[in-house]
Formats: structure tokens, C-alpha cells, sequence
């Protein structure tokens, strides 16, 4: 099923305001996949929403999931963005939203 037709918005739209809502969440991301980086010279964003996903400190504004892995695409993109420097490093593919 699509995510717009089960939670009524996009994914896009969803990730902002999580995002707003969880800024430490980017915080940690930037931190396991900085270290993740370092070590295996690659980044996938999946391993790092998984790793936030155990951390216990992880603190969230959210009824549903501690995150999303629908968001792990967009924080990669946004990884990216803020530091251009990994951009090889990162596989991205296709939004579908």
C-alpha cells in the first residue's frame, strides 16, 4: 500500500515534520554514519536508522515508531546535502514520492 494512502500524507511530508519534531534524531544520524563512514568507507542509510533505532537515549515525539524507515532516504539526502563530501559514498536511488 502507498504511504500517502495509509497516513494521508507524502513521505516527504511526513519526514519534515518528524524531523521538526525530532531534531537529535539527524544528531545521532550524523554521528553513526560519520563513524560508519570512517570504518567501512560507505554509508548505508538503512544501518544507520537501524542503529538510532536501538540506541535507549533515543528520545522521540512520536505515538507510532521511534523512526521510520520510510524517512532513511531522505535523511541520506540530507546527510548529503549537509556534507557534500560523501556524496560518492552514499548509493541514492529514485524517490518514488
Amino acid at each position: 500500500m502507498k504511504y500517502i494512502l495509509k497516513n494521508g500524507q507524502s513521505i516527504k511530508s511526513a519526514f519534515i515534520k518528524y524531523h521538526a519534531h525530532n531534531p537529535k534524531v539527524y544528531e545521532h544520524f550524523k554521528k553513526f554514519a560519520r563513524k560508519m563512514l570512517e570504518t567501512r568507507g560507505k554509508l548505508s542509510s538503512k544501518w544507520v536508522i537501524n542503529r538510532i533505532r536501538w540506541e535507549k537515549e533515543v528520545e522521540t515525539n512520536t505515538r507510532d515508531f521511534k523512526i521510520n524507515d520510510a524517512f532513511s532516504a531522505h535523511y541520506a539526502r540530507k546527510f548529503i546535502k549537509d556534507f557534500p563530501q560523501f556524496e560518492d559514498k552514499i548509493e541514492l536511488r529514485k524517490l518514488r514520492s
